[in-house]
């Protein structure tokens, strides 16, 4: 494979990762407090949650290499002779085993005073790990199949289909493209984005130089997010348009930077990236 597609792909995978370095930090503060706050700091239930959210992490981090690897593939095209699923097997694996390696050492930090006190949990980040090669191995094979007999200027269409598995049920990437949604909501995902939508109306509350009338029915909607988010089957299709509307907005405003990217972490299981 060219240089150039290896520049471009680490640029690109190691940009999408590092904003999201504050989103597990963040989340592990808010089990911590709340555990603290019930006197159960110390506890095998800590850690455990403390893995679920690292765990998430890292299949978060996957989909998102995936994505960075078929958006730059497309774009840089392939060298002749090149075994491609081969190769994009390998370079997954890379830096898949780069991102499980730092996700480690968080849980080992984290748990580091629960095995001073004698509780010793196994970390399920590996096996986690271990799926998500073997599903990105049959999404790398579906790939490299679609391209064969096709021409390169139409493998690189604006109108094309993804599908990404894990915790993140689809991407789209770009006008034109679709994703197939192949995802479930868990509680915690669910408070993640109530939370984050929170955060967005406050930023908006505060928003001094925009119409009221405007700002008035955008907090609306931001409500009326969350009272569907609450409900046993929440309208995917009509909260997609909202956050559209929502994140759209916020993106811009100079003083919501921080409910924006919380809001855009908490999308991702929804199968919404947002740029």
């Amino acid at each position: 494979m060219s240089n150039n597609f290896e520049d471009r792909l680490d640029r690109l995978v190691h940009t999408s990762w590092a904003e999201r370095e504050s989103d597990a930090p963040r989340q592990i503060g808010k089990v911590k407090a709340d555990a603290a706050h019930r006197g159960a700091l110390i506890s095998s239930g800590t850690i455990l949650m403390i893995d679920q959210i690292l765990a998430r992490e890292l299949e978060t981090r996957a989909i998102l290499l995936w994505q960075a690897i078929v958006r730059v593939h497309r774009i840089t095209g392939v060298d002749e002779g090149v075994d491609l699923a081969g190769y994009f097997k390998r370079v997954f694996n890379r830096y898949l085993d780069e991102a499980l390696k730092a996700l480690l050492s968080v849980y080992e930090r984290e748990s580091q005073i629960l095995g001073n006190m004698g509780i010793k949990i196994s970390s399920n980040l590996t096996s986690i790990a271990e799926l998500s090669i073997k599903k990105h191995d049959v999404e790398i094979d579906l790939y490299v199949d679609s391209l064969r007999g096709t021409s390169r200027d139409a493998v690189v269409s604006p109108a094309n289909t993804y599908n990404f598995y894990g915790s993140v049920g689809a991407v789209q990437s770009g006008p034109a493209s679709y994703a197939n949604v192949v995802q479930h909501l868990a509680a915690s995902e669910k408070q993640d984005i109530i939370d984050a939508l929170r955060e967005v109306k406050i930023a908006l509350q505060n928003v001094s130089d925009r119409d009221e009338k405007e700002t008035a029915e955008l907090i609306e909607l931001v409500d009326e997010s969350v009272v569907e988010l609450e409900k046993n089957t929440p309208n995917n299709t009509k909260l997609r348009a909202w956050f559209d509307v929502i994140a759209g907005t916020i993106q811009v405003l100079a003083n919501a930077g921080p409910a924006y990217r919380a809001l855009k972490t908490a999308l991702l299981p929804l199968g919404i990236v947002l740029p």
